[in-house]
């Protein structure tokens, strides 16, 4: 079955980060983009992310995040491409992980917010994310 979207929703408040449109990921003549949409309380804010090989890095910042679920010192931080999505992710305590989420659109608007993780959600968002960018997760007539 295809994952059309993903979202991750934080364990300790309304925020959450919702992947979708992936739009000629795998086509060599097809815009390589997806969406990222950003809630947390009074605000959504949605852009387009460029998406040139490798695809599967935002999933493998997540499975990294699972196999060191007991914790690390200091911040790992996964960036897009071009700058317009970055995750960093501290380890406050084991089992609890915070993640600084800034999704923005060139010099026009900017948009950060907190999401927290129970380590319980880091491997299914890691399964989640490897499907969603995954080609055989896209029909073949695209």
């Amino acid at each position: 079955m295809a994952i059309e979207s993903v979202i991750i929703k934080s364990s300790s408040n309304s925020a959450e980060l919702q992947l979708s449109e992936r739009n000629g990921l795998f086509l060599s003549e097809g815009s390589e983009y997806y969406r990222v949409t950003l809630k947390a309380k009074d605000i959504v804010a949605s852009t387009k992310i460029y998406a040139f090989e490798p695809h599967s890095e935002l999933w493998r910042y997540f499975e990294d995040l699972a196999v060191n679920w007991r914790g690390w010192v200091g911040e790992k931080q996964w960036n897009s491409l071009e700058g317009e999505f970055t995750i960093s992710s501290e380890s406050d305590a084991p089992g609890h992980i915070e993640m600084d989420i800034v999704l923005k659109s060139g010099v026009d608007w900017s948009v950060q917010t907190a999401i927290s993780l129970d380590v319980v959600q880091l491997e299914d968002i890691s399964s989640k994310l490897k499907q969603f960018f995954s080609e055989q997760n896209y029909p073949a007539n695209l």
